[in-house]
């Protein structure tokens, strides 16, 4: 099993589903975690169904801690700050896991 994560918001969401099918694709048994970095993203989840996806949104993730920085930085600077802060909670709410891989959305997986 291969445990993922991924963030994107609405306008990264044509690169974050092709990246999910990307993997249904080509990598077997694995689980995604998606954060959605906007409602709009949520929502669109909310209303379409994929397989071995948990999608979390801000509120999941945002502690005191994480508020301070998306204060003080751009929308890109906070989203790569969030790079580290999605699989450290992940992993620290799924003690099963002891392993977690963070995918940028704008990747894709080609067969070889």
């Amino acid at each position: 099993m291969k445990y993922l994560c991924t963030l994107f918001d609405f306008n990264y969401l044509p690169l974050g589903i092709s990246l999910y099918e990307s993997i249904r694709l080509h990598f077997g048994d694995f689980h995604l975690w998606v954060l959605a970095m906007d409602d709009k993203t949520c929502t669109f989840f909310k209303e379409n169904s994929f397989d071995h996806v948990t999608v979390l949104s801000l509120s999941d993730i945002e502690s005191e801690d994480v508020l301070v920085a998306k204060g003080n930085r751009t929308w890109q600077e906070y989203c790569w700050t969030l790079s580290p802060v999605l699989p450290s909670y992940v992993l620290a709410k799924n003690r099963g896991i002891d392993h977690i891989t963070y995918l940028d959305s704008d990747i894709y997986f080609f067969p070889m």
